[in-house]
């Protein structure tokens, strides 16, 4: 995939050493699929093969109108490419197409990516070893990218954890062992980590100020308190505090 799968920690989210990120690209000019089947046989030649290849388009062809029809067959030549860099030309291997991401563009999703992934459920339909994910619904509020899931044009936190999610059932296919944590975990997970990041920053910024009397510091009469809240503050940055706990501090 492109630079939007290259950024996410997909190990962190499936539990497992055994999923691999092959993601490439950078910025808004992401690698098209004539271009990864170019990198195709340097990342597939000689290497053990996986029980699942994932492939994630990314949404460049939208963005170059590109026609539907290219779209289709340099998605088959991809496929084609990568069975033929592995060992045993993919017979134990199973593809898994992954459908392209929502974009904040109307136009866009719906003149160009939804027809993208449709023709992406008909490759895999006619193929028995080619299995389909749609990853672009469960991401889309009406014909634009939900904004709970998506900060500006990148795929946020909550929107990585939401693709994992929806990945889960297949990629347990071929490791049992993976799981992703619900939504709600996941929201957890996300606001005690900007619970500690604003409760870091608010001592960072305190503890810069002196002790005295001046304008711009802590009167002496009130340091002692101001002090004993910043022991007890940093006392619970360092340890595996509740949320609860933290948003009472912040």
């Amino acid at each position: 995939g492109d630079s939007f799968i290259e950024s996410g920690e997909w190990a962190e989210f499936f539990h497992s050493n055994l999923v691999l990120n092959r993601g490439n690209g950078m910025s808004y000019n992401d690698l098209d699929l004539s271009q990864l089947n170019q990198a195709a046989p340097y990342i597939f030649h000689g290497k053990p093969c996986p029980k699942q290849i994932w492939i994630c388009p990314s949404n460049k062809m939208a963005n170059n109108s590109q026609a539907v029809s290219t779209f289709k067959t340099q998605l088959n030549t991809l496929i084609a490419t990568i069975r033929n860099s592995l060992k045993d030309s993919g017979a134990n291997t199973r593809i898994v197409l992954a459908s392209c991401l929502p974009s904040n563009n109307s136009s866009a999703n719906t003149n160009y990516i939804v027809e993208y992934n449709a023709a992406m459920e008909a490759v895999a339909d006619g193929d028995s070893n080619i299995d389909y994910v749609d990853v672009y619904t469960p991401l889309v509020n009406g014909t634009v990218a939900n904004t709970r899931y998506y900060q500006d044009e990148r795929l946020a936190a909550r929107g990585y954890a939401k693709m994992a999610k929806t990945m889960e059932s297949k990629i347990k296919e071929a490791i049992p062992s993976a799981y992703v944590l619900s939504e709600e975990q996941s929201d957890a997970v996300y606001d005690t980590f900007n619970c500690r990041t604003t409760l870091a920053t608010t001592i960072e910024g305190i503890s810069s100020i002196e002790e005295g009397n001046d304008a711009g510091q802590f009167a002496t009469a009130d340091y002692g308190k101001v002090k004993s809240l910043l022991d007890e503050s940093l006392a619970l940055l360092g340890s595996d505090a509740s949320l609860t706990d933290l948003q009472t501090y912040n």
